[in-house]
């Protein structure tokens, strides 16, 4: 009987073990992005994952192809920031299946939401002789901004496991439309709909990818489901546009656009997200690209121990202010280094100049003679490698 017991309690223990807790997320663990992330499509060499409560996703055997770039640019016009807008990205608001426009979506981060919350449009022109046969036809779009009383609600903190959140955002964008056949010449238009979002974390678990130095660590995530929408009312003259025009350019009042569905990947740390599946449609059963992020992945902590990689630092003794480092084995070109003294005190720091295997750092000349340390550092600033040099002026 004893036995028995023993056993059950060594299972009970082991359950509890692999279980985990979801993580919780807050306005603090997603820092206002800036600059460009890059993203590699997995969908053609592994199956897309499937949302799981307490799942396990591993990629970290196959490296994915390359796919995309965001952008997150700082936003410095003062009728943006005093709205509290930090970033602003570039997208695309369709008018007809073939014809559409660029916008500027204005992003703010704040303790409780992430919300594209205002709209700028650059003036635009496009020809329409494609559609009508009349190469003087045209579309023109002027400067405008925009915003809006009800934002997108991108992200709502804090979300954990079953946390959900919703947005109908009304927007319109003016144009001016020349169409001969319609007697139509720079008459003034609308656009104007509804962008419905509609978000809720289905999943939770740990994750971990393919890096060029062996498999990442384990990223605890939250799995949310996005769907998203638009629709679209067309006005000329301030009356809703007629149905014959609009035929003939294929498009109807009410229609639905711009629909996007797809599975987010979320982890602390970034507001980019980890990975991502984008599916045909809401029913979330064909996928149609399985994207992850590539920067700044960090290895487990089993792969950088194991990892065999060698440095050569020089000059040392180093008598000017330029000194090199060869790594092989290991690719350090995105990460951190710091200068220290012989007290531990740090005298320089920033980011690695990488010119393929061989790094540069840029010295002060204010180094007085002595022994230094010089330290790369992973995303966690913990010191992967550490070398000793010697300043000798």
């Amino acid at each position: 009987m004893k036995r028995i017991f023993t056993i059950c309690f060594l299972m009970f223990i082991g359950s509890l073990l692999h279980s985990q807790t979801p993580i919780t997320i807050n306005a603090s663990d997603m820092p206002v992005p800036e600059g460009l992330y890059n993203f590699k499509n997995l969908l053609n060499l592994a199956p897309a994952p499937v949302p799981q409560k307490n799942g396990t996703w591993d990629y970290s055997q196959t490296e994915g192809e390359d796919t995309l770039v965001l952008a997150y640019y700082k936003e410095t016009l003062p009728v943006f920031t005093d709205e509290g807008v930090d970033v602003y990205q570039s997208g695309f608001k369709a008018l007809t299946q073939t014809l559409g426009y660029n916008v500027f979506y204005e992003i703010d981060f704040n303790d409780t939401a992430v919300l594209d919350k205002m709209m700028y449009i650059d003036n635009q022109a496009y020809g329409l002789g494609a559609l009508t046969g009349n190469n003087k036809d045209s579309l023109t779009i002027p400067l405008q901004g925009w915003q809006w009383g009800s934002p997108r609600k991108i992200i709502q903190f804090p979300f954990t496991d079953n946390s959900s959140w919703q947005s109908v955002s009304y927007r319109k964008t003016n144009f001016n439309l020349t169409v001969t056949a319609a007697a139509l010449n720079k008459a003034p238009g609308v656009q104007s709909y509804y962008l419905v979002r509609l978000d809720t974390i289905v999943g939770y678990g740990k994750m971990r990818l393919h890096t060029p130095n062996g498999p990442s660590k384990y990223y605890d995530v939250l799995v949310d489901q996005s769907s998203q929408f638009a629709i679209d009312s067309f006005f000329l003259f301030g009356q809703p546009a007629p149905a014959v025009l609009l035929n003939a350019f294929g498009i109807t009042q009410g229609q639905v656009t711009g629909v996007d569905n797809r599975y987010i990947f979320y982890r602390k740390g970034s507001y980019v997200p980890l990975a991502g599946v984008n599916y045909a449609a809401d029913t979330f059963t064909t996928p149609t690209i399985f994207f992850y992020n590539t920067d700044d992945l960090l290895l487990s902590d089993e792969n950088v121990n194991q990892q065999a990689f060698t440095t050569v630092l020089f000059p040392n003794p180093l008598k000017g202010t330029q000194l090199k480092m060869m790594v092989k084995g290991l690719d350090v070109s995105q990460n951190t280094y710091t200068i220290t003294d012989f007290l531990g005190r740090i005298v320089q720091s920033g980011k690695v100049q990488a010119n393929g295997e061989l790094l540069s750092f840029d010295l002060s000349a204010n180094l007085t003679s002595g022994q230094y340390i010089v330290s790369i550092l992973d995303g966690l600033n913990q010191a992967i490698i550490t070398e000793s040099f010697i300043v000798s002026h």
